[in-house]
């Protein structure tokens, strides 16, 4: 019997999880949802950010924040496009919008990644939620 709740357990979370989407098969984010830094600048770069697709915080916005300033807003399977000078920032993310989403407890983290951007730079990252809440923004191939 414990071999079956074990078994149902983990079948449970397995179906919460999220789950990498290709920055190809993402939908671009809605204008009014793109908040920031969507002008291309001279001598900077674009980076795209692509959300995880899955039932885990799919009720709620995950705001993309770039040096502490929101640039974008987005849903499950989504991506945004932005353009940044050359140079060193941060980009992080967490949970965004009305009743458990907006929320700031301690147990939410947010891991911020620090980008380097050269000039003609294309770079891609991941946004993906852990179950325990947390919101990270690593590299990806592409």
């Amino acid at each position: 019997m414990k071999r079956i709740i074990a078994g149902l357990a983990v079948l449970m979370l397995a179906g919460c999880a999220t789950k990498q989407v290709r920055p190809s098969e993402a939908h671009f984010v809605p204008a009014d949802r793109a908040i920031a830094l969507q002008t291309p600048v001279d001598g900077g770069g674009a980076v795209t950010i692509v959300r995880d697709a899955g039932f885990l915080g799919g009720g709620c916005y995950a705001g993309v924040f770039v040096n502490g300033t929101l640039a974008a807003k987005l849903n499950p399977s989504e991506k945004v496009r932005l353009y940044l000078p050359a140079g060193r920032s941060i980009i992080g993310a967490h949970s965004m919008g009305a009743a458990l989403c907006g929320m700031k407890i301690q147990a939410r983290g947010e891991r911020a990644s620090e980008i380097i951007v050269t000039a003609g730079d294309n770079l891609f990252y991941r946004l993906a939620l852990s179950t325990d809440g947390t919101v990270t923004v690593t590299p990806i191939a592409q």
